[in-house]
C-alpha cells in the first residue's frame, strides 16, 4: 500500500505544471506504475523498467522546464525509498511480513535508505555548485546515485 503511494507520487510530480507536455510524460509514469505492479506481484526483473521509466518521466520534464533543487533530491529520495518498499514485498515471505521485528526491521531500512539517498541527492547537488546548466547533470547523477544506493542494498539483502 505504501509503496502504491510512493509510486504514484512519483508519477504526478514530473505532470504538476507541465501543461504542453502532459502527453510525453502520461505514458512514462503509467509504465512506471505498471513496472511497479508487476514488481510488486513478484516479478523483480519489471523493477528495472519502473526505475527507467520514471526516471526518464523526470529527465523530460527537466530539460524542459527545470524544477528547483529540492524537488530534485526529493524525487530521487523517493525512487531509492520505493525500490527498498518492493525489495522488501518481494523478499520477504507473507508470514514474516507481520511479524513485528521483521517490520521493524525493514521500515529502519527503508528510513536509513532515505536518509542515505536524501544525503547523496544534497551532496551531488551542492557538488556541482547548482548553476543552472549544472542543475541538470546533479539531478541526474543524484538519480543515479540513488539507484546505485538500491543495487548495493538489494545485492546484499539477497545474499
Amino acid at each position: 500500500m505504501v509503496a502504491a503511494a510512493v509510486a504514484a507520487a512519483l508519477a504526478a510530480v514530473p505532470l504538476i505544471g507541465a501543461d504542453g507536455l502532459s502527453p510525453a510524460l502520461l505514458p512514462l509514469g503509467g509504465v512506471g506504475l505498471v513496472g511497479v505492479l508487476f514488481a510488486l506481484l513478484g516479478f523483480d526483473f519489471m523493477l528495472a523498467f519502473m526505475l527507467f521509466a520514471f526516471a526518464a518521466e523526470f529527465a523530460t520534464r527537466q530539460l524542459a522546464d527545470s524544477f528547483v533543487a529540492s524537488v530534485a533530491i526529493a524525487y530521487a529520495t523517493g525512487l531509492l525509498v520505493l525500490c527498498e518498499l518492493i525489495t522488501s514485498v518481494v523478499t520477504l515471505p507473507r508470514a514474516a511480513r507481520v511479524d513485528r521485528a521483521v517490520a521493524w526491521g525493514r521500515g529502519s531500512a527503508v528510513g536509513v535508505a532515505a536518509v542515505v539517498g536524501a544525503t547523496a541527492s544534497t551532496l551531488t547537488l551542492v557538488g556541482g555548485s547548482i548553476r543552472v546548466g549544472a542543475a541538470l547533470l546533479a539531478a541526474l547523477i543524484g538519480v543515479l546515485a540513488a539507484v546505485t544506493l538500491f543495487a548495493v542494498v538489494t545485492t546484499r539483502v539477497r545474499s
